[in-house]
């Protein structure tokens, strides 16, 4: 059984993984980025009821993307981050319609499916200024936190009585 079809309303509701991969492919380092994708994708591949895969697929494909086009343009305007939250939403929607036309080769795309993606379409599009504020702040808490627990040029590793 799976998780997230359970979910009242899920249907109209976008992946909320995608604005965060999003994020971590913009502001994290590399090797980072990539694990957390992966991981978050198999997670999601598995609590989700779509196709093996997809989830990690598309994530470690959004990831490439995102760094990739960030070598040409900076993305430090609101509107970009919408637009490509925007795109990913769509093309996770793609993916999905795409694997399930490859397995079934008399599948029709129906018209709820081009609806419900759209309308994920505008609600990234909506929300993702406020996940990416959101993202940032619990970014410098934990950056903060971690800072703040290891030591620092002047502290010392281990509180002793020595002078040294």
């Amino acid at each position: 059984m799976s998780l997230v079809p359970s979910l009242p309303f899920s249907e109209y509701i976008f992946d909320p993984a995608i604005p965060y991969v999003l994020y971590i492919s913009l502001f994290r380092p590399g090797r980072s980025v990539f694990m957390v994708s992966f991981v978050l994708g198999l997670l999601m591949d598995g609590i989700s009821g779509a196709h093996f895969g997809l989830f990690t697929t598309t994530y470690l494909w959004m990831m490439v993307a995102v760094r990739q086009i960030t070598t040409l343009i900076r993305m430090d305007q609101t509107w970009m981050l919408q637009l490509f939250t925007g795109l990913g939403v769509l093309f996770e929607g793609m993916v999905l319609l795409g694997m399930t036309a490859l397995i079934d080769p008399g599948f029709r795309i129906p018209i709820t499916a081009v609806e419900r993606i759209g309308i994920q379409v505008l609600l990234a599009v909506l929300f993702v200024p406020f996940l990416f504020s959101l993202l940032r702040l619990f970014q410098a808490v934990w950056d903060a936190s971690v800072n703040r627990s290891q030591p620092g040029p002047r502290r010392k590793r281990w509180l002793t009585t020595s002078n040294a």
